[in-house]
């Protein structure tokens, strides 16, 4: 077991944030108590950061909003895209608002999204094919 005496990148917040390049990244994490004693770390998992300029190629190639911007109603229409997928929603500050998963079984999902505020959201798909993001905006 590694013993430090000092704090580690998050100080004494409870998270922190970098900005990161795409490419794949690798992560675990470890607990540290008020001692300075180190739990065991996880796992090593894995995650991708695609340009945005890919996921948006990839949402406009398999799918089309209508109308953007929405009052409280927003339509996801797909002509060529035949496989589940979740959908989630996001304030320009990273929250997550919404997030649903969605069945092929027609070529168009209506979504009601009264309960947003007006302003600019991301919109992303996430699926086997690969993620989508583009951007909506609420009346």
């Amino acid at each position: 077991m590694r013993k430090v005496v000092k704090e580690g990148n998050v100080g004494s917040q409870v998270n922190f944030s970098i900005e990161l390049q795409p490419g794949n990244y690798f992560w675990k994490v470890q607990a540290i108590d008020n001692t300075f004693r180190g739990s065991s770390f996880s796992q090593e998992k894995m995650f991708t950061i695609e340009p945005l300029g890919l996921q948006e190629k990839f949402f406009n190639e398999h799918f089309t909003l209508f109308p953007n911007p929405l009052n409280d109603r927003l339509t996801i229409k797909s002509d060529n895209f035949h496989e589940s997928y979740f959908l989630k929603i996001y304030s320009l500050d990273g929250s997550l608002i919404h997030s649903s998963k969605r069945e092929i079984t027609q070529r168009s999902h209506s979504l009601d999204l009264s309960f947003m505020n007006s302003g600019i959201y991301l919109l992303q798909i996430l699926s086997k094919k690969g993620i989508g993001f583009t951007k909506i905006a609420k009346e």
